[in-house]
């Protein structure tokens, strides 16, 4: 399996499963966007969890975890496993900020207010404020066997 496939599948398992909160966000029955990415990235990786990011320091987790920035804010090559990140960097914490991965080149699969939980969705309505952005994609995405 691919880290992408391996971090979109912590996704699906949990896909209506799960509430979102952003007060009770650290997993098992709820989580909010950015720490539901948290969590889903160190599964892929292997890492042990510690406390989750937000999107204002999810930003250094991904370059420190093997991601590159390949978008800031211009039209890219979409494709399955980039991350996003809505919100201008210093702008969005809380509510200014939002986060998730393509499951391919039209949808995204990311935590979310509006239903409550896990879900996909097109990214297209989804982004339909066009916020500000930055997209992240795992420089080698390798095959790997899990051993857990």
């Amino acid at each position: 399996m691919k880290l992408t496939d391996s971090i979109i599948k912590w996704f699906k398992d949990r896909e209506g499963k799960v509430t979102y909160s952003m007060i009770n966000r650290t997993g098992k029955k709820s989580y909010d966007c950015s720490s539901s990415l948290y969590y889903a990235v160190c599964y892929a990786l292997g890492i042990e969890p510690k406390y989750p990011t937000n999107t204002e320091s999810e930003h250094k987790f991904l370059l420190n975890h093997g991601f590159e920035l390949v978008s800031e804010n211009e039209n890219w090559d979409r494709k399955r496993g980039d991350i996003f990140i809505w919100g201008k960097k210093g702008y969005s914490l809380g509510a200014g900020g939002h986060t998730g991965i393509f499951v391919d080149k039209d949808n995204i699969i990311h935590c979310n207010y509006s239903n409550n939980g896990i879900s996909t969705n097109n990214y297209e309505y989804a982004s339909i404020y066009k916020p500000y952005y930055y997209i992240y994609r795992i420089i080698k995405d390798i095959y790997f066997m899990r051993l857990k």
